[in-house]
C-alpha cells in the first residue's frame, strides 16, 4: 500500500539544516511531493542566509512532482551542476524517504540498470529486473 502523505515539516527541516551542514551539493525532490521538498529547502537556505546570519549556502536545489524514482536516481548520477570542490571519484547519493514507504527492492532494481548504462529513454525497451 502506498502512502501519499505531506513530509513531516519538523522532520524535513531536521534534514535540510544537516544536509546544508555536512556541506550537501545538490538537492532533488522528486514524487508526489518533489516541488514542496525543493521549495523547502530553498525556503530554509534563504532564512539561514538572511535571518541566521549563515554564509552563503551553494546547494544546487531541483523538484519535479512528475519525475519517478528511476529518473530522479539517475538524475542523482548524471549531475552536471555539481561545485567545482566536488571530488566526482567519490560522490555519494543519499536517498531519503519522507514518507511511510519502503523503496529498499526498486532502488536496488533501479542501480542495477544505472550499472547496465541505462537512460531514462531507454526506459520503454529496458525491463527493471
Amino acid at each position: 500500500m502506498i502512502h501519499l502523505e505531506k513530509p513531516n515539516e519538523k522532520q524535513l527541516e531536521e534534514f535540510i539544516r544537516t544536509s546544508i551542514k555536512k556541506d550537501l551539493f545538490d538537492f532533488k525532490g522528486q514524487g508526489t511531493f518533489g516541488g514542496f521538498l525543493h521549495l523547502s529547502f530553498d525556503e530554509i537556505m534563504v532564512q539561514m542566509e538572511v535571518l541566521e546570519n549563515h554564509s552563503e549556502i551553494e546547494i544546487m536545489t531541483t523538484g519535479n512532482n512528475e519525475a519517478d524514482l528511476a529518473n530522479g536516481l539517475w538524475d542523482c548520477y548524471g549531475a552536471s551542476c555539481l561545485p567545482d570542490r566536488a571530488d566526482y571519484e567519490n560522490i555519494k547519493v543519499i536517498c531519503v524517504s519522507f514518507d511511510q514507504n519502503d523503496y529498499a527492492v526498486e532502488i536496488k532494481n533501479i542501480l542495477k540498470k544505472i550499472n547496465r548504462k541505462w537512460l531514462p529513454i531507454d526506459e520503454e525497451r529496458t525491463p527493471i529486473l
